[in-house]
């Protein structure tokens, strides 16, 4: 299991903005709460990147049950979380 600092998460997205999706993907935003934005990217024949951001000081549950759409069995993975994040990757 990873744990991250700061440092980390920079590397990790950075090389991440190094992505086809994320140079030349569409983009589609979404306002989920007052502090909470999330984004996707997304190109034909390559992954959807999904980015949730919270810019506010407080901890925030956000509904993603119904944007972005999914096919059915699809699942969302998580690639570079906060260090505040209660998830980590293993």
């Amino acid at each position: 299991m990873q744990y991250y600092n700061h440092y980390t998460v920079y590397k990790r997205l950075a090389k991440f903005r190094k992505t086809r999706t994320v140079q030349r993907g569409s983009f589609d935003g979404k306002e989920l709460s007052q502090w909470v934005y999330a984004f996707t990217r997304s190109l034909p024949s390559a992954e959807t990147y999904l980015v949730v951001m919270n810019v506010g000081s407080e901890y925030e549950d956000v509904d993603l049950s119904n944007w972005p759409p999914l096919e059915k069995d699809e699942m969302w993975q998580v690639h570079t979380p906060s260090i505040n994040a209660l998830c980590l990757i293993g």
